[in-house]
């Protein structure tokens, strides 16, 4: 693994507990989603680098998953008003 691709994990891991932190002391509901998405994003990553044999199938669910709930929370970001 190089070191920007290690970096890249941190900060997704990063992100992961703000978006916590969001949800339980912030009640915004919303660090749902995001937590959702980076919480995959770190999965993923991890599972690809370090070669943990799952299928092709089954990272591109887990892919498909954290860019869905990015979405998500993207939309419902969007749709607020003010």
């Amino acid at each position: 693994m190089s070191l920007l691709h290690a970096v890249s994990i941190f900060i997704e891991f990063a992100c992961f507990i703000l978006a916590l932190k969001l949800v339980f002391e912030k009640k915004r509901y919303i660090g749902v989603a995001w937590a959702v998405s980076f919480g995959c994003f770190i999965f993923w990553d991890s599972a690809r680098t370090m070669g943990w044999g799952l299928s092709r199938e089954f990272l591109d669910t887990i892919l498909l998953i954290a860019t869905l709930s990015a979405l998500l929370a993207m939309w419902h970001l969007g749709s607020k008003r003010g």
